[in-house]
C-alpha cells in the first residue's frame, strides 16, 4: 500500500562547509533558528518542521484507501486540513518556545488524530504501512554517507584477475545474515569500519577477510560480535568450498531463486491399512494435499520422496511466499511407485494471527497404489483439485 507516512519525513539538505559560509542555506538556517520547531530524521539530520509534509502524508493515506477519485473531494480536502491543523496545534501547544521532534513522534500524532477523528480505516492502513516500511528499513543496512561515498570508489579484483565495482548490497546481505538474531550488534558498524580498511584494487578474499577481522575487533564492545565473526568466517569457508567444487558461479546465478529441500520420509501403516483416522474428512496430516490416502495407507506403510521449494515475493507487509512440492510415493522397499503428486500453494500472512492459502494439487496414481489399498482403481488416474484456506490463530491474554 502506498500511503504517505514517509512523506512526513523532511527533505535532507547537504551542504559543504565552504558553501554554507559563502551562501547560507535558508532551510539550514531555519532548522537552527531559535523559537522554531525542528524535526530529527531517522538518519539523525535536523531539518525545519513543515506542516505541508503532514498534509501530503494524510492526503496520500486517504487516496490509498478511497481511491484516486477522492482527490477532487472537498470533504477530503477539508478533513485533511483539519487533521493537519490539529497535529500542528498539538506540537505548538507542547513546545510554545520551539523545540525538536523526532519523525516517529509526528507520525504517532497523525495516527492519534486519525483515530480521534473517526477515520479508523485510514488509521489502520496507515499503521500497517508504517510497520511495512519499518520492516523494510530493518532489512536494509543503513550506511553512513562517508561509507556510501567510499564504496563507490572501490573495485574488487576477482581470482580470475577481472575487476568489478564493490557490490555493497551483497556485503550488506552477508553482514545482515551474520548479525540476524543477535542483540546489540550493528551491521552498519561492521561495514563502516571494514570499508575504511579497503582500497581500490583489493582482492575479493581480502574484502571477505576484512569483514571477519572487523567483527572480531568489536567483540570487546559487545560479546555477541563473536557470533557474527564466526558466521562471517563460515560464509568465507562456504565460498571456498563452492569454488573448489567449481559451482560458485552457479550458486551466484541461482542464489535468488528461493530455497529448496530434498527429503525422504517413511510413513508407517497398520494392519487395517489405515495410518490415521481423522474425525473430520481431511487428509492433511499427511505430507501431500490430495485425498488418495485418506481411505488408507498400505499395511506395510509408504515412502515419500519429495522436493520442496519456497520463495518469498511481493511487499514485505504481505509476508507472502510460494510453496511448491513434488512427491514420489513408493512402497517401503521402493519396488513399486504408488503415485506422483505436485502441490502449488501461495501463502499470505497480512497479520500475525491471519494466514490465507491458495493451492492447486495434481496427482497421478498407479495401479500399484490401489492394489496395495485393496480397492478398485479409478478410471482416471489423473486427479486434481484446488482449495482456499484461511487460518486464524488469535492470541488470548489471560
Amino acid at each position: 500500500m502506498q500511503t504517505g507516512s514517509e512523506s512526513v519525513e523532511q527533505e535532507n539538505v547537504a551542504t559543504t562547509p565552504a558553501a554554507t559560509r559563502e551562501n547560507p542555506n535558508p532551510t539550514r538556517l531555519s532548522a537552527t533558528a531559535p523559537g522554531q520547531l525542528r524535526v530529527i530524521k531517522r538518519n539523525g539530520t535536523v531539518v525545519p518542521f513543515e506542516d505541508s509534509k503532514i498534509t501530503v502524508a494524510i492526503t496520500k493515506a486517504f487516496l490509498a484507501v478511497e481511491g484516486g477519485t477522492a482527490a477532487a473531494s472537498s470533504r477530503i480536502h477539508e478533513t485533511v486540513a483539519n487533521l493537519t491543523a490539529q497535529v500542528v496545534a498539538t506540537f505548538k501547544r507542547r513546545m510554545p518556545s520551539g523545540g525538536t521532534l523526532h519523525i516517529e513522534d509526528i507520525q504517532d500524532q497523525v495516527e492519534l488524530e486519525l483515530m480521534r477523528g473517526g477515520e479508523h480505516k485510514i488509521a489502520r492502513d496507515y499503521v500497517i504501512y508504517r510497520e511495512a516500511r519499518r520492516q523494510e528499513r530493518d532489512a536494509k543496512v543503513e550506511l553512513s554517507p562517508e561509507s556510501q561515498a567510499a564504496a563507490k570508489g572501490i573495485n574488487i579484483v576477482h581470482p580470475d584477475g577481472t575487476k568489478a565495482p564493490l557490490d555493497i548490497d551483497r556485503i550488506g546481505t552477508i553482514v545482515s545474515e551474520a548479525c540476524a538474531g543477535l542483540a546489540d550488534v550493528s551491521e552498519s558498524a561492521i561495514i563502516d569500519e571494514a570499508l575504511r580498511n579497503l582500497y581500490d584494487g583489493v582482492s575479493a578474499k581480502e574484502c571477505s577477510t576484512s569483514l571477519v577481522i572487523t567483527a572480531r575487533t568489536l567483540i570487546e564492545q559487545e560479546p555477541n560480535y563473536s557470533y557474527a565473526a564466526a558466521r562471517l568466517l563460515l560464509d568465507n569457508l562456504r565460498a571456498v568450498g563452492l569454488s573448489f567444487m567449481g559451482v560458485a558461479e552457479l550458486h551466484g546465478a541461482f542464489g535468488n531463486l528461493g530455497k529448496a529441500l530434498v527429503a525422504l520420509d517413511w510413513l508407517e501403516g497398520d494392519a487395517r491399512g489405515r495410518a490415521f483416522h481423522p474425525f473430520l474428512g481431511t487428509n492433511h496430516r499427511h505430507y501431500g494435499w490430495m485425498d488418495h490416502f485418506y481411505v488408507g495407507l498400505p499395511a506395510n506403510g509408504m515412502a515419500d520422496a519429495r522436493i520442496h521449494w519456497t520463495k518469498p515475493f511481493g511487499k514485505a507487509a504481505w509476508k507472502a511466499h510460494w510453496d511448491v512440492r513434488y512427491h514420489l510415493f513408493y512402497s517401503p522397499s521402493f519396488d513399486n511407485l504408488y503415485a506422483n503428486e505436485v502441490d502449488a500453494v501461495v501463502v499470505f500472512k497480512p497479520t500475525d494471527f491471519v494466514q490465507a492459502s491458495f493451492g492447486w494439487s495434481v496427482m497421478r496414481a498407479t495401479e500399484a497404489m490401489y492394489t496395495s489399498q485393496n480397492r478398485a482403481a479409478l478410471a482416471n488416474a489423473w486427479q486434481q483439485w484446488g482449495w482456499i484456506a484461511v487460518n486464524f490463530s488469535p492470541s488470548i491474554l489471560l
